[in-house]
């Protein structure tokens, strides 16, 4: 096995460098780079790997309709492309506060109402808490909802295996660690190889999984890490909203099994995300038959990405 030539990376966009610098040429931040350790080098030799999965001719391969999870929350089967894939790797990301893990709470009941395994894992929250929020925005909780409160991304790969888990929430992927790497959490060498390991899972040809996975969301409004973790995931939602204010709208700037140019609306309440089937009705005005009001205007208004 071949030394490790050793890297430095820049916590901020990704960079890759060979020695330390104080800038980063990629983003212009300052003092984000950070030293990582690879992984060890190993020479091929030109060996065959064993058990390689074999090439195919495209016209051999069957087609197939990737088979979903259909919720009951309408607005966010729609911003889905028509529901959860189950072979999927999903990423939602929002300001703090902004009903990420409402959400995906509430998205969880309904899953596992339908007889379906959920593990929730947290690095962020605790068993507790976790149970705090689903009480208060829950009837009742589903027994089929399994809770990990660790960062070790290897102990929620057994925990996938153990609770036959068919729908899997993480939040967030900035704070797992895969115990073989020795860099801190929200590297981008932890979050891309967290990420990885899930995308395996997710696209298990024997077992297929759907996961959903949180990302933290800089104060420039972007998933934090590399850029790369965008690519790797089917699915890219963002919740959009302030954290005092009753709107939240999430669109998908990335969907590989649906389009990018919904958008569904909710209302948070303090039993949760409300989805807004009607929009039209919640943004007009309404007022008594034949009322006049002057300066009264019904128009469309973009901002932020939404459609109003």
């Amino acid at each position: 096995m071949a030394k490790a030539k050793q890297i430095y990376v820049c916590t901020s966009c990704g960079q890759v460098y060979s020695k330390w610098q104080g800038k980063c040429d990629a983003c212009k931040e300052w003092n984000t780079i950070e030293e990582q350790q690879p992984e060890p080098v190993r020479k091929t030799g030109g060996a065959r790997s064993k058990g390689s999965i074999p090439t195919k001719r495209l016209i051999d391969v069957e087609s197939s309709t990737s088979a979903r999870i259909i919720t009951g929350i309408s607005e966010f089967n729609r911003v889905m492309g028509g529901g959860i894939v189950k072979d999927s790797l999903t990423i939602i990301t929002a300001r703090p506060g902004a009903g990420k893990s409402t959400l995906l709470l509430q998205v969880a009941q309904d899953v596992a109402n339908q007889g379906m395994n959920v593990l929730y894992a947290s690095g962020e929250e605790s068993d507790s808490q976790i149970k705090n929020r689903a009480e208060r925005i829950l009837e009742s909780i589903h027994p089929n909802i399994w809770i990990h409160s660790d960062v070790s991304m290897n102990r929620v790969l057994d925990l996938i295996e153990e609770v036959e888990a068919d729908l899997i929430i993480i939040d967030s992927i900035q704070t797992f660690i895969m115990e073989e790497y020795n860099s801190r959490p929200g590297s981008p060498v932890q979050t891309m190889e967290c990420a990885n390991a899930l995308l395996q899972v997710a696209k298990n040809g024997t077992k297929p999984r759907a996961i959903i996975i949180v990302g933290q969301m800089t104060k420039d409004d972007e998933i934090a890490g590399v850029r790369a973790l965008e690519h790797l995931v089917d699915a890219v939602l963002i919740i959009e909203g302030e954290s005092g204010e009753e709107l939240r709208g999430v669109i998908a700037s990335k969907n590989r099994f649906g389009s990018t140019g919904e958008a569904a609306f909710f209302a948070m309440t303090e039993r949760g995300m409300e989805p807004i089937e009607n929009p039209s009705e919640y943004f007009m005005t309404m007022r008594e038959k034949n009322e006049q009001v002057s300066g009264s205007a019904l128009t469309v208004v973009k901002v932020q990405g939404l459609l109003l």
